[in-house]
């Protein structure tokens, strides 16, 4: 077996507090994941995580799951769920709180350090339910 372990801290610290407001806060938050395969070049991985957010005096812990296959062809698949504190939601110009969402990710090497990708994700929060399809190319440079 292949076994990974990766921890993060990250923290966030406004230099102004008359800057804190909707969508700008103060955060810490702790990550351990490990990532287990077969063998180091074995297409099919399963990560699990926990996570300890600290914001505004909120305590709040989330376990992932993530399974990806991946084999030496150009297809990637993941199948997992997560869980973020804070969601930016680009579309709707919104933040929303305590979210957690399934999701399905597809990815195709096209060459030239492009990859296409595609992701169905299912997301819920306290106020609502909603669905989001993404699609787009990656460059990587």
């Amino acid at each position: 077996a292949h076994l990974v372990l990766e921890l993060a801290l990250d923290a966030r610290r406004l230099s102004d507090a008359a800057d804190e407001g909707d969508f700008n806060h103060d955060w810490e938050r702790a990550r351990l994941a490990t990532t287990l395969r077969s063998a180091p070049d074995a297409p099919l991985a399963l990560t699990l995580a926990a996570e300890r957010w600290n914001a505004d005096g909120q305590d709040t812990g989330a376990l992932e799951a993530d399974l990806t296959w991946a084999d030496e062809g150009p297809w990637r698949a993941a199948l997992g769920s997560a869980y973020t504190l804070y969601d930016y939601r680009w579309l709707e110009l919104e933040e929303r709180e305590d979210v957690r969402s399934l999701y399905l990710r597809l990815a195709r090497e096209l060459g030239l350090r492009c990859t296409f990708e595609l992701g169905y994700e299912l997301a819920d929060d306290a106020l609502a339910t909603w669905h989001e399809l993404r699609g787009g190319i990656r460059w990587r440079f």
